[in-house]
């Protein structure tokens, strides 16, 4: 697939109005396609405050600014603070890129804008972030911090709701857990929903209501796969069904408002390791840190900032076709995705159908500073976002 890369420049130099002491910058830069160098003139650039209110806008040319690419340069000077801009050029791809405007003496480094034809596989950096593995990009992110305003209790309906009940028996998902210890049967129902339902993300989610029984049933009536959230709800609800505690939860990027790819896993509850574990059905994979105990995906994403040890399952797999392995699965494409988890408040049957009436209650999970905006609670405090299910 061919990819255009798009590079903005942004200087900055100081103004000292007179008789006032605040230093203020005229920001100005470039904009250029980076494979070929060639100058984006007519490109229109925007300049916005922190709330994405429009500031000033100027069209790139060749005659104002001395470069060999097409530069512009705003009238206004404007004080250091929180800023977004954008680039709008026909047939290039540019998100809102928020920056901070600093000082004369600490000029804005290289924003990267890249281009995919194909929309679903578009993809954005920011500021700064072009030329750094993803790794090196959420060893830069901020932690996470306590927020004692959080009280409210995530909830999981119990096997014994009739849809849950249904679900079980249709599926004699009791048998297909087994009689082993909780990390067993976990394995054991993961397995299973990945090797009934295939993966394809082209497919989306079924017709009908959003439960395991409808998308198992479409996947085969069809003879298609469904994307990773279909796959993450059918096994939320084949744990509850056998009284494990289980959330889907979203993952999301660092560019989250530009970037529209995200990853659905689960997260299921091990009673007798006291915590949350990761388990996708995608891949049927779970994470370890090394000496076989497994992990949730904050766990994750502290171990992959520190250096320290995470290992995947050696069964992990895509559609039992591609096997997965660390270095592709976690440093290549989660990492990029461990900024914002997202999960509902209430967990049970048809989460997202006609028969969820309190499900709707969205949670996020951010690092400090995040600008995320799209749930109903959003905090910083990763002790109250993986409380342990109440008894």
């Amino acid at each position: 697939m061919s990819r255009i890369l798009t590079t903005l420049t942004c200087l900055c130099i100081s103004y000292l109005a007179i008789g006032q002491t605040s230093e203020k910058i005229m920001v100005y830069g470039h904009v250029a396609d980076l494979d070929t160098r060639a100058p984006l003139e007519g490109a229109w650039v925007y300049l916005m405050d922190c709330n994405r209110q429009l500031l000033d806008s100027v069209q790139a040319d060749r005659k104002e600014m001395n470069y060999k690419d097409a530069g512009y340069m705003f009238r206004a000077t404007y004080l250091p603070g929180q800023y977004h801009m954008k680039i709008v050029y026909p047939g290039y791809y540019s998100p809102v890129i928020p920056f901070e405007l600093k000082s004369a003496s600490e000029p804005l480094p290289t924003a990267y804008i890249k281009k995919v034809p194909a929309e679903k596989d578009t993809y954005a950096w920011g500021l700064g972030d072009e030329g750094k593995t993803k790794i090196e990009i959420l060893k830069e992110s901020p932690a996470y911090a306590r927020d004692d305003a959080r009280k409210e209790k995530f909830e999981y309906a119990l096997p014994d709701d009739p849809l849950l009940t249904r679900i079980r028996e249709e599926f004699h998902l009791d048998k297909i857990a087994g009689k082993g210890d909780d990390i067993s049967k976990i394995k054991n129902l993961l397995y299973w929903v990945h090797n009934n339902i295939r993966h394809d993300g082209d497919y989306g989610l079924p017709e009908g209501p959003r439960t395991l029984p409808n998308i198992y049933h479409s996947a085969k009536r069809n003879n298609c796969g469904y994307n990773c959230r279909a796959l993450a709800i059918a096994l939320t609800e084949a744990y509850l069904s056998v009284g494990i505690p289980a959330r889907y939860l979203t993952c999301q990027s660092k560019a989250w408002d530009t970037d529209p790819e995200c990853h659905v896993i689960c997260v299921a509850w091990s009673k007798s390791l006291g915590k949350w574990v990761w388990v996708d059905p995608t891949m049927a994979s779970y994470v370890t840190d090394g000496s076989g105990l497994l992990l949730h995906p904050g766990e994750v994403r502290y171990r992959l900032q520190h250096g320290m040890p995470v290992e995947l399952n050696k069964e992990a797999n895509w559609n039992n076709e591609i096997k997965q392995t660390k270095e592709e699965y976690l440093e290549n494409y989660m990492a990029k995705n461990l900024y914002i988890f997202s999960a509902r408040m209430r967990n049970q049957a048809e989460p997202e159908g006609s028969t969820n009436s309190a499900g709707g209650t969205y949670a996020a999970l951010v690092p400090e500073g995040s600008d995320f905006n799209n749930a109903h609670i959003i905090t910083t405090d990763d002790g109250w976002f993986w409380q342990a299910p109440e008894d």
